[in-house]
């Protein structure tokens, strides 16, 4: 109902802040029926919110300030793995996997320490995204693919790039940095200094490449000259 009614307010020319703001916020109202929603009516919300104009998000995303945990910082060693090969892979197994089996798929190696992060990191990021959820029996963790998931990998890469780059906006640490940057200039360590030096310098890359795929060819693009990396 979230999701009609928004696209209701906007095919009417109506205003639709309240609903921009709620999904922002991963209000329940928001997230409920990216987790509950029958296969016909998920279609339907994501094709929406492939077509929703990201700028209309972007003037929302102001006056953020979330107190950033590691967890929010994203690490990866390559994004198309994350969002677009990773569900893939777990709709084409069928089945829940490990870190490390996923890890060992997504990059073709054997090297089980190297593989089981490789396959935690790009797990994490299609976790904040809600394409996977996780399911802990023990020490193990496993991937199991949401239908959100399931459901992006119909679609063409640049269709599910499109959708996660307004997925992501729900994530506090890009919410922060992109308000910080409306007001000033502002240095990506100040922003992440909940991350060692090591952790911060290591994904710096990953945050940077975040911000270009979200703001580029948008009307916040200048935003990306008030970022010192």
């Amino acid at each position: 109902m979230f999701y009609k009614l928004w696209k209701e307010k906007y095919d009417n020319n109506l205003d639709d802040s309240s609903f921009i703001e709620e999904f922002l916020k991963s209000s329940k109202e928001s997230i409920t029926p990216l987790v509950n929603a029958s296969f016909e009516d998920l279609k339907e919300i994501i094709h929406f919110l492939i077509k929703y104009p990201i700028n209309n998000l972007l003037d929302h995303v102001n006056n953020f300030s979330h107190d950033i945990q590691p967890s929010m910082i994203m690490q990866f060693s390559n994004f198309e793995n994350a969002v677009y090969k990773l569900p893939i892979i777990l709709d084409t197994e069928d089945k829940c996997l490990s870190f490390d089996e996923l890890g060992k798929k997504l990059v073709n190696a054997k090297l089980v320490g190297a593989c089981k992060k490789y396959g935690e990191n790009h797990s994490k990021v299609a976790k904040e995204c809600g394409f996977v959820t996780f399911d802990k029996n023990g020490g193990l963790t496993s991937v199991q693919l949401t239908n959100l998931g399931k459901i992006i990998t119909y679609l063409s890469k640049e269709a599910v790039y499109e959708l996660t780059k307004k997925l992501l906006l729900r994530n506090y640490f890009i919410q922060n940095i992109i308000s910080y940057t409306k007001k000033n200039i502002v240095l990506y360590s100040d922003v992440a200094s909940c991350l060692s030096q090591s952790t911060l310098v290591r994904r710096k890359g990953n945050n940077k490449y975040l911000l270009n795929l979200i703001l580029k060819k948008t009307n916040y693009e200048i935003l990306l000259n008030n970022i010192i990396w």
